[in-house]
């Protein structure tokens, strides 16, 4: 999910399956044809092909109601499916519940409450807004309350042990039942490398948290789909595509802000790809070796080459302290943003392409939020670069992209050198009262 301009949540949402949108359908469920993946099944999760063509306008008929017996079987009949093909054995039961949506909301509620504090929401928010993530005025913990109320389709608690598979509508269909392969999955990891070792709910390093929550997801994502091919018809996954594309969904999430959009669905869709590499290199084994040697940044994910030689995150000091600006001001907030969040802050700009060449030689970063009793502020953002040409590609970028800021915004940069500092403040005399980068 998310974790401080990732929105802070805690490891027990290392689970939640989003989405239907970015989940199902982007990850590859909603185009089944002869060959539907190139993820290679283990011999246990027998996939075959369609058994039937999909009409031109699927209208899928309604699924007979189960009872409390017929539903707790066929739990259990998908949950032994996907031992098989996660090859990890249950260490304990998992108590799972189905939950209609105003459970669900109960939920999502006391997350969230549990995740941070209000102080916490609103200064991660003023970060946002000044770096120009988000509007003015955004209320992160109510935006992230009904963007995951819409979206959320399950979610394994990692501090109870228990996962549930959110039903909408009064059948448990395809939508629900892929949805349970993917939680399950969460509480196999759980039980056998402790989810909470991850630390995806630290709150000094965002960047770290969310490519650590992706190996999660993208491990229980291949696990999902590995299960959708070999166990749902052509037509099951034709009504997970209807489902994916259902107008409310879509448009709640037209709505979010760009930042946010792209950590909801990160951990899928750029994790399927991370745990399609480390599976196609080794198999399941060479997943579970992950969570021995986590990775460390989301350059890794999206570089799984960069995880594989352990090219590791270069240590930036802050680029200001309260020391450097004198009484009455103290740290509001201190991040690491990481490729993600930088590709994702040039991209108004330089466009989606351009902004993530221009973040692809990121080596490391370290951004802090430093706030005066008389409302005066200033963000300082340093960052540093592989190569001086990648330095050189995000200070023209980064010129582009502060000149559009409501705010006296500067880039420092010189030639041959491997570090660009972002500085935005509130009035023009911070940017030149304070010491130079």
């Amino acid at each position: 999910m998310q974790d401080r301009l990732r929105v802070a949540l805690p490891v027990r949402l290392l689970a939640v399956a989003v989405g239907a949108a970015y989940v199902l359908l982007a990850c590859g469920l909603s185009v089944p044809s002869a060959a539907p993946t190139t993820v290679p099944a283990p011999a246990s999760a027998t996939p075959g092909p369609p058994t039937a063509s999909p009409s031109p306008e699927p209208s899928p008929s309604p699924l007979p109601s189960l009872s409390p017996a017929e539903l707790e079987a066929l739990i259990a009949e998908i949950e032994a499916s996907v031992h098989a093909i996660r090859e990890l054995d249950a260490q304990r039961d998992v108590p799972d519940r189905v939950v209609d949506e105003v459970a669900l909301r109960k939920d999502m509620e006391r997350f969230i409450s549990e995740a941070a504090t209000p102080e916490e929401y609103a200064a991660q928010a003023r970060l946002g807004e000044r770096l120009g993530y988000f509007p003015a005025d955004t209320d992160l913990a109510a935006l992230q309350l009904g963007l995951l109320g819409d979206q959320v389709l399950g979610y394994y608690d990692e501090d109870s042990g228990e996962l549930a598979v959110v039903q909408r509508g009064g059948a448990f269909g395809p939508l629900e039942r892929v949805t349970l392969a993917h939680e399950y999955t969460h509480a196999l990891q759980d039980q056998h490398f402790d989810l909470n070792t991850l630390e995806t709910d630290d709150l000094s390093n965002g960047d770290r948290a969310l490519a650590r929550m992706t190996l999660a997801e993208g491990d229980a994502t291949l696990a999902m789909q590995q299960w959708a091919l070999g166990n749902l018809t052509f037509e099951q996954l034709l009504e997970i595509t209807t489902r994916a594309l259902d107008a409310e969904q879509l448009a709640a999430l037209s709505g979010v802000p760009r930042l946010l959009a792209r950590q909801l669905e990160f951990p899928y869709l750029e994790g399927l790809v991370f745990a399609t590499s480390l599976y196609q290199a080794g198999g399941w084994a060479a997943v579970d070796a992950a969570y021995k040697a986590p990775p460390a940044s989301t350059e890794q994910i999206i570089h799984p080459e960069k995880y594989t030689s352990r090219e590791a995150p270069v240590e930036v000091a802050p680029p200001l302290t309260v020391a450097d600006l004198g009484e009455g001001w103290t740290e509001g907030w201190s991040d690491t943003l990481g490729e993600l969040g930088i590709a994702t802050w040039l991209e108004p700009t330089a466009g989606i392409a351009a902004a993530k060449a221009a973040a692809a030689g990121w080596g490391g970063d370290r951004v802090v939020m430093l706030e005066a009793t008389d409302g005066a502020w200033l963000v300082a953002w340093r960052t540093a670069w592989d190569t001086p040409a990648d330095a050189d590609a995000f200070a023209f970028a980064a010129q582009a992209q502060a000149g559009t800021l409501s705010t006296p915004a500067t880039v420092a940069h010189s030639l041959g050198s491997t570090q660009v500092e972002v500085r935005i403040a509130s009035v023009g005399e911070l940017l030149r009262a304070v010491p130079a980068p």
